[in-house]
């Protein structure tokens, strides 16, 4: 907000004579500002590597016993997912916090021994390991976990042999007790943490500590009747996070199991892509554009097409910030543009009248393209021009300033020759616009094609 001011007062005072422009462009910033702050935010819980290390290696886990299910919202990612079969439910979850992170399990046999030895699970708990700033691992029995001392020796013996000591809390859960932990689990708790137990946790993960906490939801509703399903102490632990334990179960194939475990082979960052349905979307994008040559007649006479269309372009949209590999979107984009050039390159006009549809689609489309470029570097910097034919002024203002014009062709020369201006004369401190969208030269508003943020419905 401190940056819109500044702004505002620098323009007032040094900028347009033209009240008009003036008044248009920082209503543009505005809107725009909401999809930088999207970016900035959400990027920072999803587009590193962090999850990405602990499948390194890993082919096939496994959960002895009746896993359960777990679902999980921003911030929080899948980390693995049962197969088609079962309608990839979440079997591991993780979330970021400070300088931690936190892993969910949905079922308490992960780290014991009869499920330990199983396929690739110690290498994902090695991997985990090598995450850890210390070499302490605290697990707690004091409420009533089913992961404790009488099935956890070969979890113990391994930890030793990778060079980490292992203490059982059998006290309250205290600042003390986590002080020089770096790996804290509970293994499925069925007696309530207090808050600041809860507290002391956060903390410690916070200060760069890894927490597994395992739990099992449709065991604890089996067994506590009187008790709602989010009162389940994991679920408490963890619904700062969006994640959930919740009742069901994980009935796999007869080629997914192994002996009496379950097996899972899908990993993050692949999970998004079943989770998200992006390759859907793009699949469905490009089966309408290859089996439709007038492609406005075909969305124009067709509502169930047209909403399938504009759902799939806005699934895209909606997770541009989720998936921390967007390289292989970003190209795919590229082909989709490339092949069919008419919809996509900004080297003519629609009638926004007539073609109503083509120009929304086209300016969302180069949202995509862009945000599915992030973080610029040149070389997708030349790819995103030469991709969508920029040229003239419009090239000038992104080669100089990495902003889209999103204006269906028709702004006046002398308007893209004030924002130009404008840009130019702004410290770069001042602003970080990706995007300006002219919404009066695209014709009528589509639901969801035409919103930059879609949780901004005035």
């Amino acid at each position: 907000m401190k940056n819109k001011l500044l702004l505002v007062n620098y323009l007032h005072k040094k900028i347009f004579k033209n009240i008009k422009i003036f008044i248009i462009f920082i209503l543009i910033f505005i809107l725009n500002s909401n999809f930088n702050v999207k970016q900035d935010i959400l990027s920072k819980n999803y587009q590193d590597n962090e999850f990405v290390d602990l499948f390194e290696g890993v082919n096939k886990l496994t959960f002895t016993g009746l896993p359960g299910i777990i679902n999980v919202n921003n911030p929080s990612v899948p980390l693995v997912i049962s197969s088609e079969y079962t309608k990839n439910k979440i079997s591991i979850a993780g979330v970021k916090y400070g300088n931690g992170f936190i892993i969910a399990f949905c079922h308490d046999s992960f780290f014991s021994d009869a499920n330990f030895d199983y396929f690739d699970n110690k290498i994902f708990t090695k991997n985990i390991f090598k995450k850890s700033l210390k070499k302490k691992i605290s697990i707690s029995i004091s409420h009533g976990e089913w992961f404790n001392k009488s099935n956890s020796a070969k979890f113990i013996n391994f930890a030793k042999l990778n060079g980490f000591t292992t203490e059982f809390i059998e006290s309250s859960i205290s600042d003390f007790n986590l002080v020089d932990t770096s790996i804290f689990i509970s293994g499925s708790a069925w007696i309530d943490f207090k808050d600041f137990e809860i507290n002391n946790i956060l903390n410690f993960v916070d200060r760069g500590g890894i927490a597994l906490i395992l739990a099992l939801g449709w065991s604890w509703l089996t067994y506590h009747s009187e008790r709602k399903l989010e009162e389940l102490p994991a679920n408490v632990l963890c619904s700062k996070f969006n994640i959930k334990w919740i009742d069901g179960t994980i009935s796999e194939s007869k080629d997914n199991i192994y002996n009496d475990a379950t097996v899972f082979k899908i990993f993050y960052p692949e999970t998004l892509n079943y989770i998200l349905k992006i390759n859907d979307s793009l699949k469905l994008i490009e089966d309408v554009l290859k089996n439709n040559e007038d492609l406005n007649r075909y969305l124009s006479t067709n509502q169930k097409a047209k909403e399938n269309f504009i759902n799939s372009i806005e699934n895209l949209y909606l997770n541009i910030d989720v998936l921390p590999n967007k390289v292989e979107i970003f190209n795919k984009l590229k082909d989709i543009i490339e092949k069919y050039p008419y919809y996509f390159k900004k080297d003519h006009s629609f009638n926004e009248k007539e073609e109503n549809i083509l120009c929304w689609i086209r300016e969302k489309f180069s949202i995509l393209f862009y945000g599915y470029g992030l973080p610029i570097d040149e070389n997708k910097k030349a790819v995103i021009s030469n991709s969508l034919n920029l040229n003239g002024i419009y090239l000038d203002i992104w080669n100089k300033f990495e902003v889209l014009i999103l204006d269906n062709n028709k702004l006046y020369y002398k308007n893209l020759e004030y924002i130009e201006s404008l840009l130019d004369s702004l410290p770069k401190e001042v602003h970080n616009l990706k995007l300006i969208m002219i919404g009066k030269l695209l014709g009528y508003p589509i639901e969801n094609l035409y919103l930059l943020d879609p949780n901004e419905k005035n």
